[in-house]
């Protein structure tokens, strides 16, 4: 096995049918491909869309951590009580989407983001982790609250939707009172500390939780909280808030 750089020139589908093609170009008889360990490819060469015709390459070591509430909480409840369709909220570069589509195959993934570069950062690594099949891309507007939740019901039955450094209070506000029982919604996001202050210069004082803000949101008379810890980020030891909650 070997790994397979691809430029820009000559085109990447003539040289991996070099590599990968079960029929001589020059004979046109039949041979034995090479075994590809993997394909390294450099994102300015050509368009994403071009990676759906690569063929599956086996995933090399993950280079990330996902995020603490994704690896802990949500992977233990998919493999303890079963999997199905999960939402992302603001999925931003695509790993805890890959990290959960590798580990649980028979699930759905959707990734919520409509940032321009969203493209181009979670179909690449999601091809590159052979999740493509498992895993979507949706371009909605999430302060669009009525298209929103228009996909949502239209997904339906949802095992859970999660949000990580992204916070919506107005669609929080609403997911607290629109998602059914036997859902499951979960946060990580940064938190002010135990006497009230954030000593940090991002994010901004106003994109930061109070300690008790989630549970506005998702109110006891609802919702069984199933997980709630403030952890610490490896960056600059800013409080993260891990709230996870199930609708009763």
């Amino acid at each position: 096995p070997f790994d397979l750089i691809l430029p820009s020139s000559p085109p990447p589908p003539k040289i991996l049918s070099f590599f990968t093609s079960k029929l001589s170009s020059a004979t046109n008889s039949s041979r034995t491909p090479w075994l590809v360990r993997n394909y390294i490819i450099t994102l300015s060469a050509f368009p994403a869309e071009f990676l759906t015709d690569v063929p599956q390459s086996i995933p090399g070591p993950r280079l990330w951590k996902p995020s603490v509430i994704v690896e802990e909480v949500l992977g233990q409840i998919l493999r303890e009580e079963g999997e199905g369709s999960v939402l992302d909220l603001g999925s931003g570069a695509g790993r805890d989407v890959a990290f959960l589509a590798e580990n649980f195959p028979n699930s759905h993934f959707y990734g919520i983001d409509n940032h321009k570069g969203s493209s181009k950062r979670c179909l690449p690594l999601w091809c590159s982790r052979g999740v493509s099949e498992t895993t979507h891309l949706v371009d909605i507007n999430l302060k669009k609250l009525d298209v929103f939740f228009e996909f949502l019901e239209g997904k339906r039955p949802v095992r859970m939707c999660y949000a990580v450094r992204y916070l919506n209070r107005p669609l929080m506000a609403e997911l607290g009172k629109r998602m059914r029982g036997g859902e499951v919604f979960a946060i990580e996001h940064f938190v002010v500390n135990e006497d009230g202050s954030f000593p940090f210069d991002h994010p901004r004082i106003a994109e930061v939780l109070q300690l008790d803000e989630m549970e506005r949101f998702f109110p006891e008379k609802d919702w069984t909280v199933l997980h709630k810890k403030i952890v610490k980020d490896s960056d600059a030891g800013r409080s993260l808030l891990n709230f996870c909650v199930r609708r009763k």
